[in-house]
């Protein structure tokens, strides 16, 4: 009969188990006395031989510990140190030692350093740094056979530090990004953010691009995307021969943010995660260079229309179209536009020329009601439509979101509307979405809000419709 023994050994880190097999002694013995000395003997041995081994720097042949982690490095992330070091096979945790002399470890003690961190999983560690704490690092990989030897001559290499980008200038459609050499780099990464000045790029979800990743030279230049499209387009004015049409760009849809990485054989530089220093981040406000705009009258065939804004740079923009029919519908679609291309979307809005001659102002709409406009679970938008006036060019909307305070003109609406609201889709009725959120400043209770509306032409407007008001709260 075998009989197996284990002795799990907390002093000894080369072993954590010692096994023994003792097997029946052979009748032919004779003796239970020698079968118990055996037994006995055997016993002490277990127990003794971690110890012997652990004094004669032996390891147990029957189990290993994890090698050295290679390829150890550091860098530094803002006010923090990231050590990173290569998986090793068979490990289950890494142990980090810091200290500024020749680390070692002395009976399971360290020496000239200290235990930074243990029980770790991935494989890198952020420490965040309180000021003055400078020295090495040294990573281990343990098991539950015992820990690898700490490699005295080959602490972690440091990173070479982000270089501070010196200069950004704007060519065309290009941006030249410049930066200062880093001593010991071999070559740079260039990161990029078209919308927010952030950048992970690790993550599952970057939140910048790498577009250039064995830069050379300090210097990048970078053709700069299309431009997204224009906001806000309408028609602001009208006569019968001619339709002026109003947008906004959004100045921060065109500032371009860039980081700089810079590399060695060990790796590159970390970059922020949250936020830049100066000096590590370069921004450019690239505004679009000029708008397509693709006109239809009803039924007719489009044409395309290149404008070029002139003089002072504006996020505003005014286009008036000339040579127009009278009493005519016309459509329109705006791209932005840069060297690199078009925006991939655009802005539609739609006018209608005054006729040619006398006419009448229009009459006061019929039908007029004003309501909660639903998104989803809950109301977030107040609403208001009407009946279509025949001989009206455009409406004028007035708005008050105190009871206190007279309407005042919140916006002017180019006949006829082609929107549909998503409680009205009977023909022949204007709408209106008040895209601003009547929120009161707590941001849960939607202020009363109050509406009246006109109809206008070139003659004049008509009397206001009653006044509708709404008093809600959102659920």
């Amino acid at each position: 009969m075998a009989v197996l023994f284990y002795f799990p050994v907390q002093d000894w880190p080369a072993v954590r188990e010692a096994v023994l097999v003792i097997s029946e002694a052979d009748d032919s013995c004779g003796s239970a006395a020698g079968v118990s000395l055996r037994r006995l003997a055997a016993l002490l041995l277990a127990i003794l031989l971690p110890l012997i081994m652990t004094a004669c720097g032996s390891q147990d042949p029957l189990a290993d510990a994890p090698e050295t982690p290679a390829n150890q490095r550091f860098g530094f992330v803002i006010s923090a140190a990231e050590i990173r070091w290569d998986a090793v096979p068979d490990a289950e945790t890494y142990t980090i030692y810091f200290g500024d002399g020749d680390c070692r470890l002395d009976s399971g003690r360290p020496v000239n350093c200290a235990e930074l961190a243990s029980d770790i999983k991935e494989t890198s560690y952020l420490r965040h740094l309180r000021g003055g704490e400078w020295g090495n690092y040294w990573v281990v990989a343990c098991n539950r056979f015992g820990c690898s030897a700490i490699d005295t001559d080959n602490p972690a290499l440091p990173l070479p530090p982000a270089p501070d980008i010196t200069g950004i200038r704007q060519v065309g459609s290009t941006l030249q990004i410049t930066w200062s050499p880093v001593p010991g780099a071999t070559h740079y990464r260039v990161y990029h953010n078209g919308e927010i000045a952030r950048c992970r790029p690790a993550t599952p979800y970057p939140q910048c691009e790498e577009v250039a990743g064995n830069v050379v030279e300090t210097t990048y230049t970078h053709a700069v995307p299309a431009p997204k499209e224009p906001h806000g387009s309408s028609v602001v004015a009208r006569t019968a021969d001619s339709l002026t049409l109003a947008w906004f760009d959004i100045q921060d849809y065109f500032v371009h943010h860039y980081w700089i990485a810079a590399c060695n054989a060990i790796g590159c530089s970390a970059i922020n995660t949250d936020y830049t220093p100066d000096g590590f981040v370069a921004s450019s406000e690239v505004l679009p260079r000029y708008y397509l705009i693709y006109r239809q009258p009803k039924g007719l065939t489009e044409k395309e229309i290149k404008y070029e804004p002139m003089g002072a740079r504006s996020d505003h923009f005014r286009y008036t179209d000339t040579g127009l029919e009278a009493s005519t519908i016309y459509y329109y679609r705006i791209y932005a536009c840069n060297d690199s291309g078009c925006s991939d979307r655009y802005m539609f809005t739609e006018g209608m020329t005054e006729t040619q001659g006398p006419v009448d102002p229009p009459t006061t709409p019929t039908g007029f009601r004003a309501e909660e406009v639903a998104k989803g679970e809950a109301p977030e938008n107040a609403g208001a439509s009407w009946n279509e006036v025949e001989a009206a060019t455009y409406y004028e909307v007035w708005r008050s979101t105190d009871l206190t305070r007279p309407l005042t003109l919140h916006e002017t609406l180019s006949a006829p509307i082609m929107l549909r609201c998503s409680v009205h889709e009977d023909d022949g009725r204007a709408c209106y979405n008040d895209g601003t959120l009547n929120r009161n400043n707590v941001g849960i209770e939607f202020s009363t809000t109050s509406y009246k509306v006109r109809a206008c032409n070139k003659a004049g407007c008509s009397p206001f419709t009653e006044t509708v008001t709404i008093d809600w709260v959102k659920q």
